[in-house]
């Protein structure tokens, strides 16, 4: 695996051990991985317990940077319930209700 900066996970056996954190956390967090003046957010999105995409931030590596994780998440859940409802295109049929509506 290529490495761009001495904090790239380069190493198979690293890179599960980060992704079984990932999937236990929620989201993946990565400081410095490809510049070491960036931070990446990023957190699944789901459609009926399928991850379907992702979406994701790159913000300056700094102290702050954690803090972008909890409103990413939460936009994250948000999508996911509203893909959720929605019909699925290859299935047809009228969207399901999002849960508090």
């Amino acid at each position: 695996m290529a490495s761009y900066t001495p904090h790239t996970i380069s190493e198979e056996r690293s890179l599960r051990i980060e992704l079984a954190e990932v999937r236990q956390r929620g989201f993946s967090f990565c400081r410095g991985h490809i510049h070491p003046d960036a931070a990446g957010v990023a957190v699944p999105v789901r459609q009926d317990d399928r991850v379907i995409a992702a979406m994701g931030l790159v913000v300056p590596n700094d102290d702050g940077a954690w803090a972008f994780s909890r409103p990413l998440m939460l936009a994250g859940l948000a999508l996911s319930r509203a893909l959720s409802s929605a019909p699925d295109p290859m299935r047809g049929g009228e969207p399901r209700p999002v849960a508090g509506e």
